[in-house]
């Protein structure tokens, strides 16, 4: 039983309260936590409730995501990993490297979500391809509640001008394409001395009159030296497009990344052909930390272990005796320790529960340092709602034009590369043969156009040493 007594507040407002949360006025006593638990003094769950919105309205709680429930979003957990790890950015800076089909566009809109609860950002840019714009438009407006609108390089300068004149108030939400930023081979020229200057190059208004919209728009960025940023989050959708340094994608990634407060990178492929592909992906992400590539390729060389005991781990079974030669090679760290123990535990008892080996492929990620700039999460590492593909093959019988055209390209590539002197190889087929596979009448048209290895005259006057037939039987396709 609680006893209960009223008390009279100051304005008329009376209550009560607890007799044993009461104290005589004056008392001196520098209470500690602990008394306050001994004496059974608690606050009140709309207190509580209180304290923890003020709290969350301030943006201020590392360990809270203020994007969980505020989006129209299904819930997965993967899909969140991100957002920690920008919360935990020192920069706000992050390349997500997730496969394909587990939902970056979600991610980007989450993370966006967080830096408007967080830091109070009013000015989003969202740069992809053009088939992508629709789509980022809508996601954002059906599920973010985000207004979002295509911009072109003409409505971005207009925005920028506003923002001069009063950058603490203008906001946008904007969606533009590649395309439409990267400058041409004379516009590029024209920027070259601010591309290549570290400093800031002073602008001449008279002579910044006379350039087109988009160099600039570029130009003017370059050239911003205030400390508010025009945007304080931009998300580069298929960022891989910007790996070729030699490229005017590339030059859409310096620019803009370095007119933002915030940077994301979303990509499935940051690995194309060569390391140094993530490499310049990192250097657009964080530019101060990658300016050399040596930096880059010191920190590779030091994540190797991880990422090979990771790999391992994501086999089925796993080699977990392999796992603990690698990580002996890991430079050492607590998390390294606590994982060879786990790892050792699990190899004594034979038993290892798929939801525990995701975890242990989350630990063995974590020993990555470039975790930091970058996160990558796997289909094989997701156990809610996993996509599963299920080809389909599909045989198909070709009428005897179809069957024609289709071994007549074949037969002409084998000419052309004969003529050319080259030694024919699967490679040189593989790619038409495929792509005829995929769509008969797409090809057709090519050839047609002259656009693919010759024309229709060309198929016609093939010397019948060159036109073999393929496939005698069948006409394998495969519906994905």
């Amino acid at each position: 039983v609680t006893l209960m007594v009223e008390v009279q507040w100051g304005g008329n407002e009376c209550g009560y309260e607890s007799i044993a949360s009461l104290r005589p006025l004056g008392t001196q006593k520098q209470e500690t936590f602990e008394d306050f638990v001994k004496d059974g003094r608690y606050g009140k769950i709309e207190e509580f409730r209180a304290l923890m919105t003020f709290e969350k309205l301030r943006g201020d709680l590392s360990n809270v995501i203020y994007s969980m429930r505020t989006a129209e979003i299904d819930f997965y957990p993967h899909q969140f990993v991100p957002v920690l790890k920008f919360v935990n950015s020192p920069l706000s800076r992050l390349l997500i490297a997730d496969e394909v089909g587990l939902g970056k566009t979600i991610e980007g809109g989450l993370v966006w979500t967080e830096c408007r609860a967080r830091f109070k950002a009013r000015r989003l840019l969202v740069i992809c391809p053009p088939t992508l714009i629709p789509k980022w438009i809508r996601e954002l407006d059906n599920r973010f509640d985000v207004e979002a609108d295509d911009a072109d390089p003409e409505k971005l300068l207009q925005h920028f001008e506003r923002f001069e004149r009063r950058p603490a108030s203008h906001s946008f939400a904007l969606v533009t394409s590649y395309h439409a930023l990267r400058p041409v081979k004379r516009e590029k020229s024209l920027l070259q001395p601010w591309l290549s200057s570290v400093e800031k190059i002073s602008r001449v208004p008279e002579d910044l009159d006379k350039w087109g919209a988009r160099p600039r728009l570029l130009r003017s960025l370059l050239e911003w030296d205030r400390p508010e940023p025009f945007i304080d989050l931009v998300i580069f959708d298929e960022a891989h497009l910007m790996k070729n340094t030699a490229t005017a994608n590339h030059v859409v990634g310096e620019v803009f990344s370095g007119a933002s407060q915030s940077v994301l990178a979303l990509t499935a492929t940051p690995l194309s052909t060569k390391n140094r592909d993530l490499f310049s992906l990192l250097n657009l992400v964080d530019p101060d930390m990658f300016r050399e590539e040596s930096t880059y390729n010191e920190l590779r060389e030091r994540n190797r272990p991880a990422v090979l005991v990771a790999n391992a781990l994501g086999k089925s079974p796993p080699d977990l005796e392999g796992c603990l030669r690698l990580l002996d090679e890991a430079p050492e760290s607590a998390a390294k320790d606590n994982l060879q123990e786990e790892l050792k535990s699990i190899a004594a008892s034979s038993e290892l529960p798929e939801d525990k080996r995701i975890e242990l492929i989350g630990k063995a990620g974590r020993l990555n340092e470039l975790g930091t700039f970058m996160t990558r999460t796997r289909k094989i590492e997701v156990i809610q709602a996993k996509v599963v593909r299920d080809p389909v093959t599909l045989s198909v019988s070709p009428n005897a034009a179809e069957r024609a055209l289709y071994n007549g390209v074949l037969a002409m590539i084998r000419k052309h590369v004969a003529e050319r002197g080259d030694a024919l190889s699967l490679f040189h087929l593989i790619g038409p043969a495929l792509s005829m596979a995929s769509c008969l009448p797409v090809m057709a048209q090519k050839v047609r156009d002259g656009s693919k290895w010759g024309d229709f005259s060309d198929l016609a006057s093939l010397e019948a040493d060159f036109f073999e037939l393929d496939f005698d039987e069948e006409f394998v396709g495969e519906d994905s």
